[in-house]
């Protein structure tokens, strides 16, 4: 027996940074992430002998991360002794700074527990969380909140709300980042002066922002998603840690200037060179190809709103 599902990415446009409890994946900050339709994983499940991730077509070597994850899901399921064959393939580029480890996870999650017959949005959201804190909002489509504290996301609303809303991944480098999110958020805990900062910034954030967003004012909704990335990115500068590339940096440049041109699009990122940007449909053909014009080697992808994970 073989169970199977596909997953889409969750991009947070309010920002998760930082854990409570690193074990668990117990997030510190609360997030408001979309779904993505373009990007997504798709992750066969079936028992085996041994504890295996074929990611790819290329066997993965289990680190600490997924062997918590795999005895996580022993222990909820009450089954001790079994073992889990997983093949998954991602659709886009591996710990790039794209959410790869949220729809992964997410759909490993769903698989397991579909198997057992124990699937509900809450379970997987909970096992999803053991291995990326981000795959436990990837779990639903649309909208959603992983609160900080929280084991488990919820939806806000699906995919039809903010039904006009464009995602534009700005694709610099496709190659695995030096330095794994993991490894940065607990680098970042370090500096605690700025790290509190950051955690009191966050609050006041996150409830602007679910204000805005509820009034479906994108206006200002646009600006707490920049003035989260930005919080966050100001954190790991005063920890050493450095994710822009050039282009990077030329692109948020880019975005500022056509807000001040009155021309709403607004950017964010996460821990990786990449570049998102948020807008309406109504302005993605002249944000497109203002940045295609000015912007050669640099791949662009749209994305609209992502529906919750599919069986396959």
């Amino acid at each position: 027996m073989k169970v199977k599902c596909k997953v889409n990415a969750s991009l947070a446009l309010i920002k998760y940074w930082g854990k409570k409890d690193v074990f668990l994946n117990i997030p510190a900050t609360s997030s408001l992430a979309v779904s993505v339709d373009k990007f997504y994983s798709i992750s066969e499940l079936e028992l085996s002998d041994r504890d295996e991730i074929i990611l790819n077509s290329k066997p993965v070597v289990l680190q600490n991360r997924e062997k918590v994850f795999f005895d996580y899901a022993r222990k909820i399921l009450s089954e001790p002794n079994v073992r889990f064959k997983i093949k998954s393939e991602n659709n886009f580029p591996t710990a790039a700074g794209l959410a790869s480890s949220s729809s992964g996870f997410a759909s490993i999650a769903a698989c397991i527990l579909k198997y057992f017959n124990k699937y509900s949005f809450n379970s997987a959201s909970n096992l999803a969380r053991v291995g990326s804190a981000s795959a436990a909002r990837a779990i639903y489509g649309g909208f959603t909140i992983l609160k900080e504290g929280s084991k488990e996301s919820f939806q806000l609303r699906d995919q039809s709300y903010f039904d006009d809303l464009r995602i534009i991944f700005a694709i610099i480098d496709s190659n695995e980042k030096e330095l794994s999110s993991r490894v940065a958020m607990n680098i970042c805990k370090r500096h605690e002066f700025y790290y509190d900062a950051w955690i009191a910034s966050s609050k006041k954030i996150f409830k602007d922002a679910l204000y805005f967003f509820l009034k479906k004012d994108f206006i200002r909704f646009g600006a707490t998603i920049v003035e989260s990335y930005q919080n966050m990115f100001a954190l790991m500068f005063a920890s050493s840690i450095f994710y822009f590339k050039s282009s990077t940096i030329d692109l948020i440049k880019y975005a500022a200037n056509l807000r001040n041109e009155g021309i709403f699009v607004f950017e964010t990122m996460d821990a990786g060179p990449q570049v998102k940007f948020i807008c309406l449909e109504k302005n993605l053909n002249t944000i497109l190809k203002g940045l295609k014009q000015n912007f050669n080697g640099i791949n662009f992808i749209v994305s609209k709103v992502g529906c919750d994970l599919e069986w396959i």
